[in-house]
C-alpha cells in the first residue's frame, strides 16, 4: 500500500509540474507579445493583446451586512467568503443574503463568469482565485474581476490561478501582507483576440485539471484504504486489554 501511495503521489506531482510548465509556454512571458507555444492552427496569426487587469476589466469588491440585523440574512442571494475561493468554480454558497441585506450594505451582486481573488489571509488564502458559476455577492475580502464578452472568463481564471506565487509576492511589497484593488489592477494579463484560440487553451488546461483532480482523488482513496486496512490488521486497544 505504501508503494502504491508513493507511486500515485509521484504521478500527481508530475501532472502538477507538467501543468506549471505548460502554463509558462501557453501564455506570453513578461515583455513578450506571443506565447512560446501555440497550437498549429494559430501559429503566425499575430500578437496577443496585453495590458493591466485594471485597463482590461472592471474590478470591484464586496461587503458584509450587519450581522445583528436578522432581516439581512438567510435569504436567497448567495454570499461568498474567501473560504470558498480555492482555485475552483463556485456553484453554491454557505450563506445567503436577503434583498434588504444587499441594498443596505456595500455588497454587490456579481454575474456568472466573475473571477474572484482573495485579498486577505495570512495562510494560503491570499492570492487564490475562483470563478463564479452563479450570480453571487461576496464579502469585502474578495476582489471581483468582472467578465468581458470578448474574453473567456475561464481563461482569466486559469491564468491567474497558475500565477499564485507571483501574485502573493506582490502583496509583500513594502512589508504589507494584503493585496489591494490597486495592486490587483496592476497585474498584467495577455489574451489572444481570436476566441477560438482562447477556447483551445482553456480546453487543454481544463482537461489537465481534470486529470489532476482524478489523480488527487485516487491518492486520497489509497490513503483512506490504508487507514482502514491498518484498523483491520491490528487489534484495537480495547481488544488488547480484553
Amino acid at each position: 500500500m505504501d508503494e502504491a501511495i508513493a507511486a500515485q503521489a509521484r504521478k500527481l506531482d508530475a501532472l502538477k509540474t507538467h501543468k506549471k510548465g505548460l502554463m509558462q509556454q501557453l501564455f506570453p512571458r513578461e515583455g513578450e507579445t506571443q506565447p512560446r507555444l501555440r497550437f498549429p492552427e494559430f501559429r503566425g496569426t499575430g500578437e496577443w493583446v496585453s495590458d493591466s487587469l485594471g485597463n482590461l476589466f472592471e474590478t470591484s469588491s464586496g461587503g458584509t451586512p450587519s450581522r445583528t440585523d436578522k432581516a439581512y440574512w438567510d435569504g436567497d442571494i448567495p454570499w461568498i467568503t474567501t473560504s470558498l475561493v480555492d482555485r475552483r468554480v463556485i456553484n453554491s454558497a454557505e450563506e445567503f443574503l436577503t434583498t434588504d441585506g444587499l441594498q443596505n450594505s456595500s455588497a454587490k451582486l456579481f454575474p456568472k463568469g466573475t473571477v474572484l481573488m482573495a485579498m486577505y489571509g495570512q495562510g494560503k488564502t491570499r492570492g487564490q482565485v475562483a470563478l463564479l458559476g452563479i450570480e453571487a455577492t461576496t464579502n469585502q475580502a474578495c476582489a471581483a474581476i468582472l467578465p468581458r464578452e470578448d474574453i473567456d472568463p475561464y481563461l482569466v481564471f486559469l491564468n491567474l490561478a497558475g500565477r499564485y506565487e507571483e501574485i502573493r509576492e506582490m502583496s509583500n511589497r513594502g512589508g504589507q501582507e494584503n493585496l489591494s484593488q490597486g495592486l490587483i489592477r496592476e497585474i498584467r494579463f495577455a489574451f489572444p483576440p481570436d476566441d477560438a484560440e482562447q477556447r483551445k487553451i482553456t480546453f487543454c488546461l481544463s482537461t489537465l485539471d481534470d486529470l489532476i483532480t482524478a489523480a488527487t482523488q485516487k491518492h486520497e482513496t489509497l490513503k483512506t484504504h490504508k487507514r482502514g486496512l491498518m484498523q483491520q490488521l491490528f487489534p484495537s486497544p480495547e481488544a488488547v486489554k480484553a
